[in-house]
Formats: C-alpha cells, structure tokens, sequence
C-alpha cells in the first residue's frame, strides 16, 4: 500500500474536522458494489477515506496510482506490492501469475484463490482502494478493475468493494459510464463534491478549532465565495489564525490554480465558451450549442465528454443537465471582460433568452455590471421585482446598484426605483419611502414622459402604507391605476407585500371605526387588483374577519374567512389563506367542540401539505404554538420558540416580526422564564417604537400588564391594562385581550377592585363574562383533546410539502447537488432543507431520516 501522511496508519492533521455524516454515508455503501468519490483537489477525498478505513475490520488494498500504472505489467506489480501488505497469501498469488488480459484469465485467477485453503481461511470482506483514479486511461487496465466486480460474485471467498476516489468524473470504467453499469442493481453509491464540502455548521467548527468565532455575515460570505470547499475554507481560517488579511489573495491564489489546471489547458474557443456559461445556473447541449462559434457546432458531444472530465463541472444524469461548482463559477465570472464587445452581447441576449429557467440571476447581474450594460440589468431589475429572494441577496443587491455610476443612476430614474424596492424588502421602510416621495417630487414634473415609473411609484407608496398600517389617500392609487393600464411589474409577490403580524388595524396616523377601515380596506383591494394580477386577493375578507373576530362576530368572521380561503387560493397567496384557516381555527377554539377544531386543523394542514407554503413555516410555527398553548401542550412548539432562538431563527431574514416576538415571550412566560419573557417583551416595546403595529401594541401591553402583575406591581399593571384598553374599547373590541384567557382574570380582578372612573365597569363584566367562558371551553377541548387516540398533527414535527420532496428525493439515492437540480435550489438551499427534517423527525442523519419515514409511512 502506497501512503502519505493522510493515509491509514497516519493520525490525522491538526485542525482536523471530524465529519460523522460523511463517514456514515461510507458505512452504508458498504453493502454497495461500488462507491465512487468524485470531486476536485482540496475536498478531502483521500483524508476521508483514510480516517473511515482505519477503523473498518475489513482488509485495505490502498493502490494510489500514477501514469505508470497505464502499464499492465506495472499496475499488476504495485497491486502485489499493496496486497502483500495486507493479504500476503493472495500477494504471492499474483507475484506468480501475469496479469490477466481477458475475463476468462481473470476467472482462471480466480478460481486459483477459491482452490487455496490459506486464502480461503485468511480472507473476508475486501475494501480495495483505488486513488486517482483519473490517470488510468489504459482500457485493459480499465476493463480488469470493472470485471473484478462480476467475477467475484462467482465467488464465495472474498467479498470485494471497491471505493473509487478520483479529481476526474468517471466515464470511462469500461465501455459504458460507471452509473449505467451499477445504479440499476443499487450497487453503485456516488460521493460528489457537493457532500464533501463544509457545510455552514462545519465551517463555523473548523474556525473554531483556531479559536475564532465567525459572525452571520461573515459565515455567510465565506460560504458564498467557496461553497464550502475544504481546501479553499481551511485556507482562510489558517489566515485568520495568523491575524493576517489574505481573504483576497488566498482566493487569487485558488484562482490561479484553476488557472492552471481547469482553464488555460483548454482550447480557446473551450475556454471562451465556459466564460460564457458563467451566467446559467444549470446547462444542457442546446445551450452550449447556441454558445459554441459556428465552425464547432458540429462537435458539441466531444465538447460535452471534455467538460464532464472537469471536477469542477458535475452532471446530473436524471436531469441531463450540467452545472458549475461556485467557486469555479466565480471565477469564470471574474474572465468576463476577456471576451470581445460583441461576444459580451451575444452572451447576455442568450442569457435573457433564459432568465428564471437555468440562470443565476445574481451571476447574470453581476455579468451586467462588468460589461457596463446597465440597459440589461434595468429588465433583470424589473423581473425581480415581484420576489422577495432574501435579506443576504437583496442586500448584495443594493450593494450594487450604488456602486453604479452616479450620471448612470440619474438619468435612470429605474435604479433609485429599485433601490427603493429593495430597502422595503429588507424592511427598512423609512428610508424606502423617503426614496420613493423624492421620486416622486422629480417625476411629476413630467408625468406623461414619466407614466410608468410614476404608477410604480404611487403603487408601492400604497403598498408602504399597508405595511406601515396607515390609512392612505386613494386617490393616489386611482391615479398608478391610470398610469399602469397593462398593469404593475409588482405581481404575485407574496411574504413582503403583508406583514407578519395580523393584517386587521386601526391607523395611528387617522382616526377611523372599524366599519370605516372595512369599507377602506374593500376599496383599497379593488383598486389594488386591477394592476396586480391577483397579488393580495382575500386580502379584504381576510381583513373584515379579523375584524369582526375582534368584535365577537363568529359568524361574520367565519363567512369572510372561508372566501379569504377561496380567493387567496386561487391565485397562491398562501400567506393570506394561512392566516384565513387561523380565523377559521380560532372560531373552533372559542366554540369549544373538538370535531370542527379538529376538522380546520387538518383544513389547515392539508393545504400546506398539498401546497409550497415553506416560505411561511415561521408564520405556520406561531399559528401551531398558539393551538399548543390552548390545549395545555407548550412543549409541542417549535423549538425555536420554545428556545426564543430568533437571532438564528431569522438568519437571512428582514427583522420585521413582531408576532414572532410575541409568541416567544407567550412560551417564555408558560415556561415561567420570567427574565427572558421581561427581555422579550421590552424588545417588543423597542419594535412597537419603530413600527406602527396595532394589535402589537395591544398585545404588548398585555404582555406588560400581566408581568407587573407577577412582579406584585399592581399600578404599573392598572397601567399597562388601561393602556390596552383605551385601544380597544372606543371600538368594543373584546377579542384580543379575552385570548390570554385564565392568566388575565386575576388582572380584571384587580382592575375592577381599583374603581377607576376612565374605566367602564360594565364593559370590564362584559369581558370577563366572555374570558370566563372561552377559558371553560378550553379546558373542555383539552379533556377532550387528551381523549382522542389520534390527535390532529398540528405540531411543528410535520414536514412540509417541499421538505416531503427533499426526502424522498434523498430515499432515492440522490446527492445534496441532484436534489437542488431536481428542484431548482442551491445545494445550501437542501442542506438547510436537510437540516429542518433531521429536527423534526429527531433524526441524526440522512438514513435515520429515510428510515423514521418509511416506518412513519411519512413518505
């Protein structure tokens, strides 16, 4: 057996990241015929197989090959050398016999070690190792370690697997790709670069190891510009260790080294045709076709066997498209501005020929901005504008566009328009209606020259002033009607158009009933529809049953919840028909019969099941929470919850959540952590001050009230009390204070006791009469609850629909890099996906998870 110093044998480097998942994936291919690890240098294919091998009971046969293993006398030599060590009675074997040239000699060479006792009494299971794998080109060589594997399963002496570990991917095992020859069996297990690399946890670990803590954004960038490449991450951390600012020239120096190895090396028109694809997230033949010069359109399988050769370039055969490992992408990126003017052009037409279907939208941005084509990334602008694609891009985003040039963003009035969008999606409001009203200022100035934008801008305007709950001149959205006949580019968005909050309030800038703000709100939404393409639909019942929930108007409030359902889902809005079943679930709760709470918990859950509501298991989180708190289960929360967990929680998140905040102090308080509900609910005070957030305010004097309460301060809870009476009673709104239900009563009790004039006594009997009842039926749900054999599966444990798909997509033998293929995500996009499975289901790993499933009949 060849080694160096990773190899068996070996401890491992200082530093060293122990990554069970990766050896558990080892383990259970060892029922496998083959496993192949393919990836580029610097992903620690060896290292892993080494630490994973020292600790089998099966004999290692370790070949590391190199170019002269292309002949047949030195391969058959150094296999002699290595089986000695291990298994010299078979190591004498072949010292004597010559290498065997066709199949029927390999069954001869066979038969010769099935007919020798001490092989027979010395030899078990067999793991042969075979190191890079890529310089063997040799076919007889080739042919002999494929047909190792049909010959032995003749055989009862030795069980052979073989683990493959190559720079290259592997297509020439034989005359067929090594997948065709084994995925039929479920013999064949392939490790892709894309398991190998860190994940954020691992990185966070290795960075660790040096004694340094990385911040969010920090983990963030690291993740974003190695993918988690081992070799490029261990780079940075020994940088940092030394205190030394080498992040650029660490990546210069990956650079170079792709330079060298996986660039300069290819043909020019190769080279000019990867820069291109630079922009496509995923490609396929047609599109290296359409990028290939004229005289080379004729060869695009030759080129297509070139670039599956690239460790850097992974093929998914289910979907027969290729895609860019990102570091590699980057750095093609970064050799855009070496092609000429004209190819610069050609290449971005045929990119916006395939925006959203296998490009990556901030690579072609990014593409736009070194070719000066601001033209181009005015239309990216404006296709993106109806998604809300995370804090992180949309940031990097703003980034961008203030580093266009000035004279550039003033003569285009667009870029501060999406500037303007783009601080609203991270909720920085202030600053994106600021935008917004000098926009405005400047374009009126010439209304007809400037229509469109000026429609946009009144359109998000009313838009702002829904988030910011703030009643809103219509006449300002008439006019964006008029200006915007063929309607808005704000279309079918989603999580940013409605706040995460409730939609039902009353405006702290006007004073309005709540018949007054019912009827706004019809109004609002009509207008709204007929420039945005069904964005928001159910809006408006959705409102009016919020509202005549607070009223105590069951019925109304049940009428308008079930057609919020109805429109919303016709057009996707799963936000609005998720908060509408939460209407529909809190009228069962206040009902008080366990058969319709049970039938519109699994309403509800059947529609997140059937449909992607995964941008939302926040918003599904505090729903359940509530419904666990009802029945007197507040373990069954979500853990998140139940930990107050939101800092890690809303990674990558806008900071807008006042119900979040509000559902984590509810848990705190059931939990009698009574600091941290303190700590909660004054961060709910500091959001309040920032945010107009009506039924936030009620709740958090609530909140308040009961604190001082348990603090034995009871004038600070008279207060607090009164505070969140003033609200409420103007309007009879008895709802939103008789939810707290039994933990309010001894507050009443107290209110009622201090005889306050600015308080209706009659008003405060009539709530505690409704608190007293709510809090009865509740009790009875929860007996009757604790009854059923089957309960509704309304905890946080269920997997949502897009999770169910990950799963099974992973039961099926597919990596981390074919799943995100398959549906259209980064490979970060499933780890995380991975990494909420493996909490519900309390599993440890990938096969723990497939296994619970199976057995829960989950998949």
């Amino acid at each position: 057996m060849q080694r160096n110093k990773y190899l068996p044998g070996f401890p491992l480097p200082a530093g060293f990241v122990k990554r069970s998942r990766l050896h558990e994936l080892l383990a259970q291919s060892t029922e496998n015929t083959v496993t192949t690890i393919i990836a580029g240098p610097g992903y620690g294919k060896t290292t892993l197989v080494s630490s994973y091998v020292q600790k089998s009971k099966a004999k290692v046969i370790w070949l590391n090959f190199s170019p002269l293993d292309n002949q047949t006398d030195f391969f058959w030599r150094s296999l002699a050398n290595a089986t000695m060590k291990e298994i010299p009675e078979i190591g004498e074997i072949i010292l004597n016999r010559e290498f065997p040239k066709s199949l029927q000699e390999l069954s001869e060479f066979f038969t010769v070690l099935e007919d020798d006792e001490k092989v027979r009494e010395s030899v078990g299971k067999i793991i042969l190792v075979f190191d890079n794998f890529e310089m063997i080109k040799n076919q007889q060589v080739l042919d002999f370690l494929h047909n190792i594997q049909s010959v032995n399963q003749v055989y009862s002496s030795a069980r052979i697997q073989k683990i493959i570990i190559s720079n290259e991917q592997i297509t020439n095992l034989s005359t067929h790709p090594i997948h065709l020859q084994y995925d039929s069996s479920h013999k064949y297990r392939s490790i892709r670069a894309a398991e190998l690399a860190f994940t954020a946890d691992e990185v966070q670990q290795l960075f660790r190891l040096y004694g340094i803590e990385l911040k969010e954004e920090k983990l963030h960038k690291i993740m974003d510009d190695t993918a988690g490449w081992p070799l490029v991450v261990s780079a940075f951390a020994a940088a940092a260790k030394s205190q030394s600012e080498e992040y650029e020239r660490v990546l210069q120096n990956i650079y170079d080294m792709l330079q060298a190895n996986y660039f300069s090396n290819y043909p020019k028109f190769i080279r000019d045709m990867l820069i291109k694809l630079s922009g496509f997230q995923t490609f396929n033949l047609e599109i290296i076709s359409r990028l290939l010069p004229p005289e080379m359109v004729s060869e695009p399988t030759e080129i297509m066997q070139l670039l599956f050769q690239n460790p850097f370039i992974e093929y998914t055969v289910s979907k027969r498209r290729l895609r860019f490992i990102k570091p590699y992408q980057r750095f093609l990126i970064a050799k855009f501005l070496t092609l000429g003017e004209e190819e610069q052009k050609e290449t971005l037409i045929i990119l916006g020929e395939y925006l959203f279907e296998n490009t990556d939208m901030h690579s072609v941005i990014e593409l736009y901005i070194k070719s000066n084509n601001y033209e181009g990334i005015t239309r990216c602008l404006k296709m993106l504008s109806p998604y809300n694609l995370g804090l992180p891009y949309t940031k990097r985003i703003i980034r961008y566009l203030r580093r266009l040039p000035q004279g550039f963003r003033e003569k285009n009035p667009w870029i501060k328009f999406f500037i303007g969008q783009e601080y609203f999606k991270c909720s920085c409001i202030t600053q994106s209606e600021m935008i917004f009203n000098e926009l405005i200022e400047k374009l009126e100035k010439d209304e007809e020259e400037n229509a469109s934008i000026l429609g946009e801008c009144y359109f998000m305007k009313a838009i702002i002033s829904l988030r910011k709950e703030e009643f809103f001149d219509l006449q300002l959205l008439k006019k964006a009607v008029s200006l915007l006949p063929n309607g808005s580019i704000l279309t079918n968005q989603h999580s940013f158009l409605t706040n995460e909050n409730g939609v039902f309030f009353l405006p702290a800038n006007e004073r309005k009933t709540v018949a007054e703000m019912v009827t706004f709100i019809y109004q609002y939404i009509s207008l709204f529809s007929k420039i945005s393409n069904g964005c928001l639909a159910g809006f408006d019942y959705l409102f009016e049953a919020e509202a005549s929930l607070a009223f105590c108007q069951f019925e109304r409030a049940e009428f308008c919840a079930n057609q919020a359902v109805f429109r919303a889902a016709l057009e996707g809005q799963h936000d609005i028909v998720m908060s509408a079943y939460n209407v529909l679930v809190n009228l069962a709760f206040y009902q008080g019969d366990i058969e319709v709470l049970c039938e519109c918990l699994q309403n509800f859950d059947d529609y997140c099941e059937k449909n992607d509501t995964s941008q939302f298991n926040d918003l599904r989180d505090v729903f359940y929470a509530i419904y666990s708190f009802y029945l007197g289960r507040p373990e069954e929360a979500a853990d998140w919850i139940k930990e107050a967990d939101l800092h890690r929680h809303y990674e990558g998140k806008a900071p807008f959540a006042g119900r979040e905040l509000f559902i984590c102090a509810v848990a705190a308080y059931h939990q009698e952590k009574y600091p941290l509900f303190s700590l909660l609910t004054d961060e709910l005070d500091d959001l309040i001050a920032s945010n107009n957030i009506w039924k936030m305010k009620v709740s958090g004097n609530m909140l308040h009230a009961l604190s001082f309460l348990r603090q034995e301060q009871p004038e600070r809870a008279i207060s607090a009390f009164k505070e969140a009476y003033e609200m409420i009673y103007s309007e009879n709104l008895f709802y939103p204070v008789l939810t707290f239900g039994e933990h309010i009563l001894p507050l009443l009790k107290l209110v009622r006791e201090s005889t306050l004039e600015e308080i209706d006594v009659e008003w405060l009997d009539k709530l505690e009469e409704l608190t007293r009842e709510h809090v009865k039926k509740l009790r009875a749900l929860r007996i009757d609850y604790g009854k059923m054999e089957q309960k509704p599966a309304f905890t946080a444990a269920r997997l949502t629909l897009r999770e169910k798909r990950v799963l099974k997509l992973l039961a099926q033998g597919f990596s981390r890099s074919e799943i995100a293929l398959n549906l259209g995500i980064s490979v970060s996009g499933v780890q995380k996906f991975l990494g909420k499975i493996y909490t519900k289901l309390g599993a440890k790993n990938g096969t723990d998870a497939v296994s619970i499933a199976h057995n829960n009949n989950i998949i």
